[in-house]
């Protein structure tokens, strides 16, 4: 057993480099002799100031000296280079009528400290390895501080910095967000709040109560900071600014948190407003242009063969026949295009509003497709502005002919109503086959366009399949 713990000494010390300060030659040699058997590399000297001459912390790995040295004292030499390196490893050894200075070099600083004479050399190497090894831990912890503060400012660095909005939330018990953590620069510039103002908030003080409840059902159910979402922030004058917001959750010292990486999208908005307002300018445009002159010449042919039909109409021959066929085929063409222009202008929008357009699509929609199409409206929720209304009707639009060309549903229900938050909501529903994974993820071409024209709206759609069968299509807005 004391073989083995010798052994295991002599491996921990192996290759340690010792500066040795004893002024009586015995114990010196002796010392040096057990260190060096065991595979330490020993440099002895006689005196404090030798010690001093021959020290370079890059050259020893610890020192043992005597506390009564001739001239200057081991306590003296403790004192000296405690001052230039705190943590190097230093071991006193003091004789059997001076254990109370010993005790005083602990105080003063020393790691630990030997009686002399040394009779066992397993305390000795234990002594030392202990000394040697709490100096490494220290230089350990404190490169591994100094990292973790490199690493703390290049993160600080990064997160300050960032173009976009970053926000640390934490999570309540049931998922919803709580208390703001942290905020980046961004986040402040454009809340319009100093950092310390925007901590003492809730998230949730950040959101327009028109968007508040979907917004934080977004946060928590959102898995993996993938999917994106557009809601609004309100700045500190109560603006409301667009944003495109994704999040990631995680648990940190057994905290959940949710950090949410927001987009200020006003420019975007902007711009996909113009596009569609450029865009519904150039249908009205080509509406008007089939109204006036396609429409026209249209129903003067309708006139003109009907004329001639009525002349011809004693005679039994073929001209008679074919001017009824133009008369009939120049009718359907007129209906075509009013229904065309109606589509592409729906001029009751512009006249009556958005109720009278909606109630005329569903009219249409019964009597050309042949199924059961109403409407419910609070006019309180109807847009005051055109272009708002004209997006909402192209969304029936589009949901229309979703459920009648896709869904094969015998019944149609547009409803337009005001919610207790205050928002207006839009909901076309029907009884056909419903949405397909492909169509409800948002990845069919009308979907977009649909998830488009809310946007511009400064609202939210949501396209999904009813519990009891068939297709719902919900857009809402402040």
């Amino acid at each position: 057993m004391v073989v083995s713990r010798i052994m295991n000494s002599t491996h921990q010390i192996a290759g340690l480099r010792v500066l040795v300060v004893e002024d009586e030659p015995a114990c010196r040699d002796a010392v040096k002799t057990m260190l060096t058997m065991r595979g330490a590399s020993v440099t002895a000297v006689a005196n404090a100031e030798q010690a001093l001459r021959s020290f370079a912390p890059s050259d020893f790995d610890a020192i043992l000296a005597d506390i009564r040295l001739p001239g200057m004292s081991g306590l003296s030499l403790l004192r000296d280079i405690r001052a230039r390196y705190p943590d190097f490893p230093i071991i006193l050894m003091t004789g059997y009528s001076s254990v109370g200075s010993a005790i005083d070099a602990l105080k003063s600083g020393a790691d630990d400290y030997l009686v002399k004479p040394i009779h066992d050399p397993e305390k000795l190497l234990n002594t030392l390895f202990s000394s040697v090894e709490r100096h490494r831990l220290i230089l350990r912890n404190r490169s591994l501080q100094e990292q973790l503060r490199a690493s703390e400012e290049k993160y600080r660095a990064i997160f300050n910095n960032a173009g976009d909005m970053i926000i640390v939330v934490l999570l309540t018990q049931h998922g919803r967000p709580g208390a703001i953590l942290d905020a980046n620069q961004a986040t402040c510039r454009t809340i319009g709040l100093e950092r310390h103002r925007l901590l003492e908030r809730s998230f949730a003080d950040m959101l327009p109560l028109s968007h508040r409840e979907d917004t934080e059902k977004f946060l928590s159910t959102t898995s993996r900071g993938i999917e994106t979402y557009e809601t609004f922030f309100l700045s500190s004058n109560g603006k409301a600014i667009p944003v495109e917001m994704r999040a990631e959750r995680l648990t940190l010292a057994g905290k959940r948190l949710a950090i949410i990486m927001a987009r200020d999208v006003s420019e975007r908005r902007r711009l996909e407003q113009d596009i569609a307002e450029a865009g519904e300018q150039e249908r009205q445009h080509f509406g008007r242009e089939i109204h006036d002159a396609l429409c026209q010449d249209l129903t003067s042919i309708t006139m003109l063969s009907a004329a001639l039909h009525k002349r011809l109409a004693g005679e039994n021959s073929d001209a008679a026949t074919d001017v009824n066929m133009i008369h009939q085929i120049s009718k359907r063409a007129v209906a075509f295009s009013k229904r065309l222009c109606a589509g592409l202008f729906p001029s009751e929008i512009e006249s009556q509003g958005l109720i009278t357009a909606l109630e005329s699509l569903a009219r249409e929609t019964s009597q050309i497709f042949r199924v059961s199409c109403e409407v419910s409206a609070d006019p309180s929720a109807a847009p005051r502005e055109k272009n708002a209304s004209l997006h909402l009707y192209r969304i029936v639009q589009e949901a229309i002919t979703n459920s009648v060309k896709h869904g094969g549903a015998a019944k149609i229900v547009i409803r337009l109503l005001r919610r207790p938050n205050g928002c207006s909501e839009l909901t076309i529903e029907d009884d056909g086959k419903g949405f397909g994974p492909v169509a409800a993820n948002d990845k069919h071409f009308g979907m977009k366009i649909m998830s488009y024209r809310a946007r511009v709206l400064g609202g939210t759609l949501y396209v999904g399949n009813r519990k009891q069968g068939g297709a719902i299509v919900s857009c809402t807005w402040p």
